[in-house]
């Protein structure tokens, strides 16, 4: 990909709607960036600079995330917003896909700190603390921000950086 890009990673099922406000504040502030997102709906001023999901080379939706996650975190900025969950639904562990992905992405940069990885939460996602020590202990160099408008703006500066 030639374009700077920023892939959105979070809870989308249970949570608020971040990603408009992401993209939003992205864009004001680098209107040439792309933003590769799976939240299905977003506002219809905001899909001009958005990878869509339906690409046809993806078997799945899964294999669409992971390629361009990596990507990002490679190539561009990967974003991970961690935002209190705003409407419960028993039947399904908010954030459980994110929490997966976490994991995985700490272990990476454990390995290979130059990865372009952001993080940030309201500091009420569930089991934060936990995942705050970890990421303390294990990737000690990474900074995590308290705003969405903090965190998109790490992005932003990873991308303009120039080593990207």
């Amino acid at each position: 990909m030639d374009t700077p890009f920023i892939y959105l990673a979070g809870p989308i099922k249970s949570a608020p709607c971040w990603q408009d406000e992401a993209i939003r504040y992205i864009l004001a502030n680098d209107s040439g960036v792309m933003i590769a997102t799976p939240q299905r709906i977003l506002a219809n001023d905001l899909t001009q600079n958005v990878i869509h999901r339906g690409e046809p080379r993806f078997h799945r939706q899964r294999a669409w995330e992971r390629h361009y996650m990596d990507l990002a975190a490679k190539s561009g900025a990967l974003l991970f917003w961690l935002p209190e969950e705003h409407e419960h639904d028993c039947e399904k562990a908010y954030g459980a896909v994110t929490r997966f992905e976490l994991g995985i992405w700490l272990e990476r940069i454990r390995n290979a700190p130059e990865l372009h990885v952001c993080i940030g939460t309201d500091g009420r996602f569930s089991e934060w603390h936990t995942y705050a020590y970890d990421f303390s202990q294990d990737a000690p160099n990474l900074r995590i921000f308290e705003t969405l408008k903090a965190t998109c703006k790490e992005a932003l500066d990873i991308l303009h950086k120039g080593d990207i």
